[in-house]
């Protein structure tokens, strides 16, 4: 279950590995990103350019957050990112644009995320 605020990373850490380079994009956001036409770069804008707007603290092996942003074209992204501290690392989990009939306004669902 989406808890607001609950994980001890906060958007600052993301853009500070973003920015040091410290950034792991797993094969399932690589795919996702192709599918939907993104490019890393716009991915990283969106991230710097974002907010958390959801965190899943309880995610194994460890916990994960969906962060809303948009590109250069002001377009909403959503990418699901973990974040490591030994190493300190971001993690790109998978990545979409997200569709108007689930998001009210890019970062409040219509429906709950167990509802989908």
């Amino acid at each position: 279950m989406a808890s607001p605020m609950a994980a001890p990373w906060q958007i600052e850490d993301f853009i500070d590995a973003i920015r040091h380079d410290q950034v792991l994009v797993v094969g399932h956001a690589d795919e996702r990103a192709n599918q939907y036409g993104l490019s890393l770069d716009e991915i990283l804008l969106s991230v710097v350019r974002g907010d958390i707007i959801e965190t899943y603290p309880d995610r194994i092996p460890r916990p994960r957050c969906l962060i809303s942003g948009d590109n250069s074209s002001h377009e909403p992204i959503h990418s699901v990112w973990e974040y490591t501290l030994h190493p300190q690392r971001a993690t790109l989990i998978t990545t979409y644009r997200p569709s108007p009939e689930e998001w009210v306004d890019w970062n409040s669902r219509r429906f709950g995320p167990d509802d989908l």
